[in-house]
């Protein structure tokens, strides 16, 4: 394989078909969510950022029609040359 990929399932979260890339967005927050579930919304933007960084890419997407979300990067596997 050309890349490794790390899946994460959050099966509560779920977000309106437009938002799947607003996650990434710093200080974005699910339609609904409030400041006493904690978080700031930058754990996800820093994620995105430090995939990119590594030529990487972060995305979201539905779980299933029941609800959840899959977070997804995936990073390129880099190779060293023969010695």
């Amino acid at each position: 394989a050309h890349a490794i990929r790390l899946r994460v399932l959050h099966p509560t979260l779920v977000l309106p078909p437009d938002a799947a890339q607003r996650v990434f967005e710093p200080f974005w927050r699910a339609p609904g969510a409030s400041e006493k579930d904690g978080g700031v919304g930058l754990t996800l933007a820093l994620v995105k950022a430090i995939a990119q960084r590594g030529q990487g890419s972060a995305r979201a997407f539905p779980a299933s029609a029941d609800g959840g979300t899959w977070l997804e990067v995936q990073l390129p596997r880099h190779t060293r040359p023969p010695a």
